[in-house]
């Protein structure tokens, strides 16, 4: 058996399906007679090929901040000091309409 990373799904020559290597960097086991008809984007791995090790990074800002050690209390208070500073208007400006279709008469 030889170790191979697919890209994607790949039908061998007699109908077996081999699934693509999910996470991206799992190798999956082929037939040394099947090394031939690889797609042209398959790379074939070593014995010693170790799995690299993904950091995982943060999904939001929030979880971003604490991993640089943001205070973040202090950080939504300072934005919300801001946003009461801003004078707010009373009513929203209407928008202008035209004259409309002229009446029959």
């Amino acid at each position: 058996m030889t170790k191979v990373l697919l890209k994607r799904n790949w039908f061998a020559p007699g109908g077996r399906r081999y699934k693509e290597s999910i996470p991206k960097n799992q190798p999956v086991d082929i037939p040394e007679a099947l090394v031939e008809y690889l797609p042209p984007d398959a790379e074939i791995v070593d014995d010693g090929y170790e799995v690299p090790v993904q950091v995982e990074e943060p999904m939001t800002l929030s979880e971003a901040a604490r991993l640089t050690g943001a205070n973040l209390e202090q950080i939504n208070a300072e934005a919300l000091d801001k946003l009461r500073q801003v004078p707010s208007e009373s009513e929203p400006e209407k928008p202008k309409r035209g004259p409309g279709r002229p009446k029959k008469g």
